[in-house]
């Protein structure tokens, strides 16, 4: 038996598997299989990586809870659409909206990743958490200048910032309060991949 084609096929499902780098495909299909908290999570995360990773400031101003229902929208529409990532309806529909007069763009965060710190992480439901950094992943691994990666899942530094910060599930009041202004952004670098030297070994961060 001619066994090349095996490796042919072997090959094929190492590509079709081997997507780190990329991650998850988030497009209708995830969307409609998740849930509100999840969806909500994905726009503040991926919102806060464009913003504040990327430089799109024309997102700045968007309401992660008023574009949620729109976002279902949309994936209700022709069969072509599902196929569609979130980050594509995101920026669509972000474009479509008009830039808010200054007097009514709100409370406004001088610093970077404004209101994604502890206290934030804190009060959102775990959904939403794991939602968070999908989404906020989700951009950043497609930026075209990004300083780090991240391999693992979602749900494995859903974990350690939760552990960084002190969190707990059982107990929602529970955080340290010595870390509760850090930004999530920040936690999650921390827990970023090691670098490799030109050598191939690993380097501490």
């Amino acid at each position: 038996m001619n066994k090349l084609p095996l490796v042919i096929l072997a090959i094929v499902c190492w590509i079709g598997t081997s997507g780190a780098n990329t991650g998850p495909a988030y497009d209708g299909n995830w969307w409609h299989s998740s849930s509100k908290d999840q969806h909500t999570g994905f726009i503040a995360g991926y919102i806060d990586c464009a913003v504040y990773e990327g430089g799109d400031k024309g997102l700045a101003n968007l309401s992660w809870n008023m574009l949620e229902p729109e976002i279902t929208s949309y994936y209700q529409g022709s069969g072509t659409a599902i196929l569609t990532p979130v980050a594509s309806v995101i920026r669509k529909l972000g474009s479509e909206k008009e830039p808010p007069k200054s007097s009514d763009a709100g409370e406004k965060w001088p610093e970077k990743h404004g209101i994604f710190d502890g206290d934030y992480w804190r009060q959102s439901l775990p959904e939403h958490r794991v939602g968070f950094v999908s989404g906020f992943l989700a951009c950043y691994r497609n930026l075209s200048k990004k300083t780090a990666s991240f391999s693992k899942s979602e749900v494995a530094y859903v974990s350690e910032v939760s552990r960084w910060y002190g969190v707990k599930e059982d107990d929602p009041s529970e955080i340290n309060e010595k870390r509760v202004d850090t930004k999530i952004a920040d936690v999650l670098f921390r827990f970023k991949d090691a670098a490799r030297s030109k050598r191939g070994t690993m380097k501490k961060n």
